[in-house]
């Protein structure tokens, strides 16, 4: 296991080394934190002179607009490819594959990890029995975000981490303070919760004097209205059970489809009532898939919960999905392990 960004450092330069060609896996359907690491490594990679490439799985549904505002404001030559594509890009060379912000196989869109000769976990979500088993596994989690992590990974490296408010910056360079200290906000809710330690403000006071734009972190957060009506009809269609635990789905209209972010934008929500002790919120994100997005304030283990159904998380903020065309019934199953005193074996 990997303690240190100092030792991470040490680790991924000797992989890149030995490896011809680099795939950088965020989660599925990634959010702004996993885009956002994916592209400090991109960045790192490609100092190192790598063939590098981000994956994005095509089996999704519509990405959040967050995530589509940062594809919009990236440069044309980001190599950003499919599932599909990586057997021809890999065949016989030596291949590393990075996994950013997630350390589950199944939350990554690569289903055969065995066709790279090296693989390497950067995460900051805890480990369970679903985790990927490996030597390479560099999991903090006492960090914000993997935006956290990989920003500091780029200050060990030496390499330049600047904004669009940089009174240096050049014809297509990569706002990397921008989307970092977007992945942070992300994460810690804007510094409201999670893991938001005095170092992770030292590091948002560097990114702001090395010109990221809160001014663009606000823009890329800023949701259409229709996303926001269906977040605000998911809280709205909220039960309070016992012990102040809010379960939340569409009653009306179970089989509407979701993306994960909006699922997670009403768990965030819900949390934030007052005496409230943990949130979760269900949703189909594709036919026979369901969405779950759960929080916590610390009294219900919201991570143990979602990894018996594959996913995880930590104390405070977990996710799973779960293939089942009945979402009323694995409400019922929720809610059963969401009170407090059950003990999960």
């Amino acid at each position: 296991m990997i303690k240190s960004v100092q030792e991470l450092k040490s680790i991924l330069e000797r992989l890149l080394k030995d490896n011809e060609c680099v795939i950088i896996s965020p989660h599925i359907n990634p959010d702004v934190d996993a885009m956002s690491s994916s592209l400090a490594l991109y960045t790192i990679s490609k100092s190192m002179g790598k063939d590098t490439y981000i994956v994005i799985d095509d089996e999704s549904g519509k990405l959040d607009s967050s995530l589509i505002n940062i594809f919009a404001d990236l440069p044309t030559n980001i190599n950003i490819i499919r599932p599909r594509e990586i057997p021809t890009i890999i065949s016989n060379k030596k291949s590393l594959l990075i996994v950013s912000d997630t350390n589950k196989a199944s939350m990554i869109p690569i289903k055969n990890l065995a066709m790279f000769s090296d693989l390497i976990v950067i995460d900051h979500h805890d480990l369970d029995s679903n985790s990927i088993k490996g030597e390479n596994m560099c999991v903090l989690s006492d960090v914000s975000s993997a935006s956290e992590i990989t920003y500091e990974l780029l200050r060990q490296w030496g390499i330049r981490v600047i904004g669009r408010n940089s009174h240096h910056k050049a014809d297509n360079d990569l706002f990397l303070a921008d989307y970092l200290l977007s992945g942070i906000v992300l994460d810690t809710d804007s510094f409201r919760k999670g893991k938001v330690s005095s170092k992770t403000m030292k590091n948002v006071s560097k990114m702001l004097s090395s010109g990221a734009s809160l001014e663009f972190v606000n823009d890329i957060f800023r949701s259409e209205s229709t996303s926001a009506l269906r977040v605000h009809g998911l809280v709205s269609k909220s039960d309070i059970e016992l012990f102040n635990v809010a379960i939340a789905l569409n009653k009306d209209d179970p089989e509407m489809i979701y993306t994960i972010v909006e699922l997670a934008k009403a768990a965030d929500y819900l949390i934030e009532l007052k005496g409230m002790d943990a949130a979760f919120v269900l949703g189909y994100i594709k036919e026979g898939l369901v969405g779950i997005s759960a929080r916590s304030k610390g009294r219900i283990p919201v991570g143990k919960i979602m990894s018996e159904y594959g996913g995880g998380g930590n104390a405070y903020q977990a996710a799973a999905k779960v293939a089942t065309n009945d979402i009323k019934g694995l409400k019922l199953e929720i809610e059963k392990l969401a009170i407090p005193g059950y003990k999960l074996n």
